[in-house]
């Protein structure tokens, strides 16, 4: 698709935001290495808002390039984006907790919990103090994802001039259950689903529609320093008010969404230079977000195995650097000989098929 295709700085905030949140998971690999990343690796920064910036981005995409689909188009196409690599790292997860459990620090597999992380339902996850988190930890972000899918392909059937102010309606309808709910029910999956985090969907898709309108003509130096403002922001997440809805509005969505919009304002006015080892940890930004863990599980068995356990800052360094290569090389082996053949693989199967849905 043109636009997505054009706009390169988006894949390159997903990249970083993937490698942010693996990043953020390397330094609780080791417990006793974790204090040295928080005082001498920067830890202590926000890394997982990696995940906000990619909710954001997910909704421009979804806006650019679904808003004039069919709803089973669009499902079509985004149950075969994300369910085969889900599908087939969860499966691998629980075969390997089977196998080695050693290389999980804190994972419970039971049947119930297998279907309801295959199929997208929240669940709170007792090996993760009753968070809700599926057996393949990442996967709860794409639980929040396939509900908004739902609720995007729902809107679909209404004329596409609706499809903005659809979404806020849904999600401010939303946010008031959740608020009921909360009070009363405490975490479930609805108050899970319903939270306030479904806004920076909502902040993708108005950018989208921004972008389709021309964008906002402003000099390169104030999208650089709106750029270097809100990850300020986002990474430090200072408190400004004392009320948690207010603070997320004020500390996560707002700059999640002014990252992504300097970007592609910057790049629809003034162009941003395609760099082939970005673009490609862009196009992996899924694999990286998925197989991390895995990586990084298998880094911490073997750093143990090799006795480089030392609590020190030296040791945290090395780790860091270590885990994170471990991660960029998984990823890159998963996106090259997993993702992205079973993806071109369906892609020309659906081409085929007599429904005629295709599936980019």
């Amino acid at each position: 698709m043109t636009q997505r295709q054009s706009l390169v700085g988006v894949q390159y905030v997903r990249a970083v935001a993937a490698l942010c949140v693996a990043y953020y998971h390397s330094s609780i690999q080791l417990p006793a290495l974790t204090p040295f990343f928080y005082s001498h690796l920067g830890m202590s920064l926000n890394f997982p808002a990696g995940v906000d910036v990619f909710f954001v981005v997910s909704g421009l995409i979804m806006y650019l390039t679904g808003r004039h689909l069919s709803p089973r188009e669009f499902l079509a196409r985004r149950i075969t984006r994300i369910v085969p690599l889900y599908w087939i790292l969860t499966l691998l997860v629980a075969l390997v907790l089977f196998i080695r459990p050693e290389l999980f620090r804190t994972t419970v597999v039971t049947g119930t919990y297998l279907l309801k992380s295959l199929f997208f339902i929240p669940y709170q996850n007792p090996a993760h103090d009753g968070d809700v988190m599926p057996i393949l930890v990442p996967g709860w972000s794409l639980n929040m994802e396939m509900f908004f899918y739902l609720i995007f392909a729902g809107l679909l059937a209404f004329p596409a001039r609706a499809l903005l102010w659809g979404a806020t309606l849904v999600f401010l309808l939303l946010w008031v259950i959740h608020s009921v709910a909360s009070q009363y029910g405490g975490l479930t999956a609805l108050t899970f689903l319903s939270g306030d985090r479904n806004f920076e969907f909502l902040a993708g898709m108005g950018i989208g529609h921004l972008y389709t309108r021309g964008g906002i003509r402003a000099p390169r130096w104030l999208w650089l320093a709106l750029l270097a403002a809100a990850t300020s922001l986002l990474l430090v997440q200072p408190d400004f008010v004392d009320n948690d809805d207010a603070n997320f509005v004020l500390t996560t969505l707002a700059p999640s969404a002014l990252i992504v919009l300097a970007v592609v304002c910057w790049e629809q006015c003034h162009g941003i230079p395609r760099l082939k080892p970005l673009v490609f940890l862009g196009d992996a930004s899924y694999s990286i977000y998925l197989s991390h863990i895995l990586a990084l599980g298998v880094a911490r068995f073997l750093w143990v195995r090799l006795g480089l356990g030392q609590q020190s800052g030296i040791a945290a360094g090395g780790f860091a650097i270590y885990g994170m290569i471990a991660v960029l090389i998984a990823a890159a082996g998963v996106y090259r000989l997993i993702e992205r053949p079973i993806t071109q693989t369906l892609h020309q199967w659906r081409r085929q098929s007599p429904s005629g849905v295709a599936i980019p």
